[in-house]
C-alpha cells in the first residue's frame, strides 16, 4: 500500500508543470521551445498549450507504464526499494526540469545549459552506477543482454562492473560541462556509447570463462523468460530499432549542392532543402576556418550542422554545412549570411570556385 502510495504522489509531481504554466500563462508566447540540442540551443518549437498540458500528461504515461511494467514482472517484487524509488522518481524529475527550462527560455532567461544540464546528467549516472549492483536478476530493471539473463552470477558480477563504469562516466559527464562546443558532438555519442558497449563486453567474456569453468548454468528467471520468448523478442527489437535510430540520425546525413545556369540548390538531409539565385549573391569569401556559432533552430549532429545559427560576427545566420570540415563559404546575399562547406576542405574548395566562376 506505501508503495502504492508513492507512485501516486509522484504521478502527480509530474503534472506539478501544468500548474506553474497555467500560473505563467499569460506571460507565455503563444510558441514555446520544446526541444533543445546539445549545444544547449533551442531547436524545436511547440504550441504553448502543448507545452503547458501535453509533454507533463507525456511524461506521466511513461511514467504509468513504468508502474505497470514493474507490477506485472514479479522477478521485481524483491527489489530494494530504494531502487523502485529511484526509478519512480525519474520522469517526475524530468518532466519538472525540462518544462523549468522551457518556460525560463520562453520568458526570455539567459540560461547555460551546459552549465547545469551536464552536471545533472552526470548525477544521474553516478546514482544508476550505484544503484546497478543492487539490482536483482529480473526481465524488466538493468543490463538485459543474453549472457546477464541467463545466469544469475554473470548478472551480478556484470552489474557490479557496470556501477563502477557508469560511476566513472557520470564524473566525466560533470567534467563536460567546460568542453568546448564542437568536441560535445563527438564526445557525447561516443562516451554514450563506450558506457553501453563496455558493461556489454565484460558480460560475453565473463560468459565465455564461466562456460569453460562448468559454472555457466542458467537461472530461475531465464527458465521463467523462456517460456514468454514474445517479450524477450519485442524487448529486443525495440533496444535494436532505439539504437539504430539514434546511430542513423547522429551519424548518416549528406548535403548536396547543384550549380544551375542561374541558381544554387541545396540538398540537405535532416533539413529543408534551398535555392540561392546567383544574382542575390553580393560577396562570396572561401575561409579556411569556419566560425563558430550557436545553433537557434536547425539540425545537428555528429557530421551536420544546418538552419539557423547565431554568432557575433554574422549575427543570425544559415548553415549548411559538415562538422567534419573546418574550411567554409560564406555568401552574402543582402542581409542574408549563408555558411557553406562540402564533406571535404578539398570538396569545399571547387564548390566555391564552381560558384565563383558562375557569380562573376
Amino acid at each position: 500500500m506505501k508503495n502504492k502510495k508513492f507512485w501516486v504522489i509522484t504521478s502527480l509531481v509530474t503534472l506539478l508543470p501544468i500548474l506553474l504554466g497555467l500560473l505563467l500563462w499569460d506571460q507565455l508566447p503563444e510558441k514555446i521551445p520544446t526541444h533543445f540540442g546539445i549545444d544547449g540551443a533551442a531547436d524545436g518549437w511547440g504550441s504553448k498549450g502543448f507545452a503547458v498540458f501535453g509533454l507533463p500528461l507525456i511524461w506521466l504515461v511513461f511514467h504509468v507504464l513504468t508502474y505497470a511494467a514493474l507490477r506485472l514482472d514479479k522477478q521485481n517484487h524483491g527489489h530494494n526499494e530504494k531502487v523502485l524509488m529511484l526509478v519512480g522518481l525519474l520522469f517526475p524529475a524530468m518532466s519538472i526540469l525540462f518544462s523549468v527550462i522551457m518556460y525560463g527560455f520562453a520568458l526570455g532567461w539567459e540560461l547555460k545549459l551546459e552549465m547545469f544540464l551536464f552536471p545533472l546528467l552526470g548525477l544521474m549516472f553516478i546514482l544508476i552506477g550505484n544503484w546497478l549492483p543492487k539490482v536483482k536478476q529480473n526481465s524488466t530493471l538493468g543490463i538485459k543482454l543474453k549472457w546477464t539473463l541467463y545466469s544469475e552470477e554473470n548478472w551480478n558480477k556484470t552489474h557490479r562492473f557496470a556501477g563502477f563504469v557508469w560511476v566513472i562516466g557520470g564524473v566525466l559527464f560533470c567534467l563536460m560541462a567546460f568542453v568546448p562546443e564542437k568536441a560535445l558532438f563527438w564526445l557525447l555519442p561516443a562516451q554514450l556509447v563506450l558506457l553501453a558497449v563496455v558493461p556489454t563486453v565484460y558480460s560475453w567474456q565473463l560468459a565465455q570463462k564461466q562456460k569453460k569453468a562448468g559454472t555457466y548454468t542458467e537461472s530461475e528467471v531465464s527458465k521463467n523468460l523462456r517460456k514468454h520468448p514474445v517479450v524477450l523478442a519485442v524487448s529486443a527489437v525495440l533496444v535494436t530499432l532505439i539504437l539504430t535510430g539514434v546511430a542513423f540520425l547522429m551519424f548518416t546525413g549528406d548535403i548536396r549542392y547543384t550549380c544551375t545556369d542561374d541558381t544554387l540548390l541545396i540538398d540537405a538531409d535532416f533539413h529543408s532543402d534551398s535555392s540561392v539565385p546567383y544574382e542575390r549573391i553580393d560577396a562570396i569569401e572561401y575561409r579556411d576556418e569556419a566560425p563558430e556559432g550557436i545553433r537557434e533552430l536547425g539540425f545537428a549532429s555528429a557530421r551536420l550542422m544546418l538552419g539557423a545559427f547565431r554568432n557575433d560576427e554574422f549575427g543570425l545566420h544559415t548553415r549548411y554545412s559538415y562538422l567534419g570540415t573546418d574550411a567554409c563559404i560564406v555568401l552574402t546575399c543582402g542581409e542574408d549570411i549563408l555558411i557553406l562547406s562540402a564533406e571535404s576542405e578539398e570538396a569545399t574548395r571547387a564548390l566555391y570556385e564552381a560558384l565563383s566562376a558562375r557569380i562573376g
